[in-house]
């Protein structure tokens, strides 16, 4: 068996944390609304939420990262962390004004799934295994995955965020 190439290697770090990225979002995403509705949107019940969303995206993410990280445990349960890091700003914002803030403003979407990303990539590379080419796609992949995974509503629903049900200017 010979070992990849540094291109190889890059490519597959990028498809990986592509796919791991979007699916893991995706479901920890349905898992943390599932989980906030079941303990009827307390304070406590956003950062459980968050935090079963952010195991859960996390051990998605672990699937497919399993070969590039020192411990796939350690990489579930800083996910989980970073995902309750991530939802501390929703408990500021009262009765879902959060999503009237983002609204359809790309800008606004693009910025918080930069930081948002930011935070639990930044706690995520702390496990990963020290190549420094997988590290590097492996942040700016995953980073551009949040970001456009925030933007997708605005750019998909515009005209609905704005006039539909429980749209801004309604």
């Amino acid at each position: 068996m010979t070992l990849p190439t540094t291109n190889q290697s890059a490519l597959d770090v990028s498809i990986r944390a592509a796919v791991g990225t979007f699916l893991g979002i995706l479901i920890g995403i349905t898992n943390r609304v599932i989980v906030t509705s079941a303990l009827r949107h307390t304070a406590v019940a956003q950062l459980v939420g968050f935090g079963i969303g952010g195991l859960i995206a996390g051990a998605v993410q672990g699937l497919f990262m399993r070969h590039y990280t020192r411990s796939t445990l350690a990489w579930i349960v800083v996910s989980g962390l970073g995902w309750m890091i991530i939802g501390l700003p929703e408990l500021g914002f009262r009765d879902n004004t959060f999503s009237l803030w983002l609204c359809h403003y790309l800008t606004r979407r693009a910025l918080v799934g930069f930081v948002s990303g930011g935070i639990v990539v930044i706690l995520q590379a702390l496990t990963l295994m020290p190549r420094s080419q997988t590290i590097r796609w492996w942040l700016i992949v995953t980073i551009l995955v949040w970001v456009g995974l925030w933007m997708l509503p605005a750019l998909i629903f515009d005209n609905y965020l704005l006039v539909g049900e429980g749209g801004c200017l309604n």
